[in-house]
């Protein structure tokens, strides 16, 4: 754990500790530092990441990358719990390990298509702030996006969960297209929203050809 990042909060407010031994932790953001992956956005001038340029919003995608390609031979969990990316991030086509974006927030757009999670994916109360494209994704284990909030349109059309799925209490505050997806164990969706009082007409959910197959 980083000896001094200020970490990351959940929703209840809890403060989790920073698992990133590694990283220098030099950047201050309202008198607390932060390593540079839970560094806040902000607002520009405050000194979090809306202050970055782009080459350095991509370079911490591409660490994100890396950093799954090497844990990619290992049994380890990747954590990156409470991450806030900046300009978005592009998985597709990869091979990812049993991962955690718990507490993520994503900035831009988010594709993960065609990728294959051979593990456990944590995605629980990540915040997706733009498009999210998990189209053709294969799920070889379990999924979790539990109180996830899509902010953008969000597509999982074709999408494969072998283990089970669970979205309970997840908000979709634009259109969601499962449509083809295959859910060949448990798919929970209670207490799922699929549109708000923010955006009354632009909610919907798209079930087309959907496959349930488990309980």
């Amino acid at each position: 754990m980083g000896a001094y990042c200020a970490g990351w909060n959940s929703c209840d407010r809890e403060r989790h500790e920073c698992q990133f031994a590694h990283e220098p932790d030099d950047n201050l953001f309202k008198m607390a530092s932060y390593c540079r992956f839970h560094l806040p956005m902000g607002e520009e001038g405050e000194g979090g990441k809306a202050d970055w340029d782009d080459t350095a919003k991509k370079a911490l995608s591409e660490a994100v990358r890396s950093t799954i390609n090497q844990e990619l031979q290992s049994d380890n969990e990747v954590s990156f719990d409470g991450v806030v990316v900046p300009l978005g991030i592009d998985l597709s086509g990869e091979q990812i390990p049993a991962i955690s974006f718990s507490g993520a927030q994503f900035y831009g757009a988010v594709r993960f298509v065609d990728a294959e999670f051979s593990g456990t994916a944590y995605f629980k109360e990540a915040q997706f702030s733009g498009i999210t494209l998990f189209g053709g994704a294969q799920f070889l284990s379990d999924a979790y996006f539990t109180e996830a909030q899509f902010f953008g349109i969000t597509n999982f059309v074709g999408a494969n969960f072998s283990g089970s799925a669970t979205f309970n209490e997840t908000q979709f505050y634009a259109s969601a297209d499962f449509s083809w997806a295959e859910f060949s164990d448990t798919a929970d969706f209670f207490k799922a929203q699929f549109f708000s009082s923010k955006h009354p007409k632009r909610g919907s959910a798209y079930f087309r050809e959907t496959q349930f197959s488990g309980n």
